[in-house]
């Protein structure tokens, strides 16, 4: 699946393929655990937190314009607390967001790289990436190789197809997808 580097707006190249044709080998490591739970109970979140449990989070939200109800989970790498007032605020990432512009009645072919941040059960902020303009000062250091550059050529006479290559880009998470009447759940389950 393509990974958009432009902003939700802007329409780019679609290029998918299977994980077997881009990569030699892959695996997906999946996890199950008997002794999970789960909470939108502020107290009980920080609870988990202070307990150093494995957390997920699940954030649904409806798109009405396509009739598509959308979850997406994703682990808990970061989470704020205040214990005296019962406040937490989940700010994790990058998770994957589905580009629903993309939505062919059966599957989307973009995704959006985004950081997730919520701190109540009914509302979600997704903070998505993109690619932004470096000045002119800063892509001389930005694009420099330091050690090696893998893209030297052995042979400047023997150019491989799509030579040269697309240089890399600065991003930057700034782009936010608010989602009101979201549902947000932690799963938890004790660190072993």
């Amino acid at each position: 699946m393509t990974i958009a580097n432009r902003p939700s707006d802007e329409v780019e190249e679609i290029k998918n393929s299977a994980l077997a044709e881009d990569f030699r080998s892959h695996k997906l490591d999946i996890r199950h655990y008997d002794n999970s739970s789960t909470t939108a109970d502020p107290v009980e979140i920080i609870e988990a937190t202070l307990a150093n449990d494995l957390m997920t989070a699940r954030s649904a939200y409806r798109d009405a314009e396509r009739g598509l109800s959308i979850a997406v989970e994703y682990p808990v790498n970061l989470i704020n607390v205040n214990p005296v007032d019962a406040e937490y605020q989940v700010c994790t990432g990058p998770v994957i967001v589905s580009d629903l512009e993309t939505w062919d009645g059966k599957n989307v072919s973009r995704v959006f790289l985004a950081h997730v941040a919520f701190t109540a059960s009914d509302y979600v902020e997704f903070i998505l990436r993109r690619e932004v303009d470096a000045s002119d000062s800063e892509k001389q250091w930005l694009t420099k190789p330091r050690g090696l550059d893998r893209n030297e050529l052995l042979d400047p006479t023997n150019k491989p197809p799509g030579y040269p290559l697309r240089k890399w880009q600065a991003t930057a998470y700034s782009e936010v997808w608010e989602k009101e009447s979201a549902d947000n759940i932690i799963m938890r389950a004790p660190n072993p």
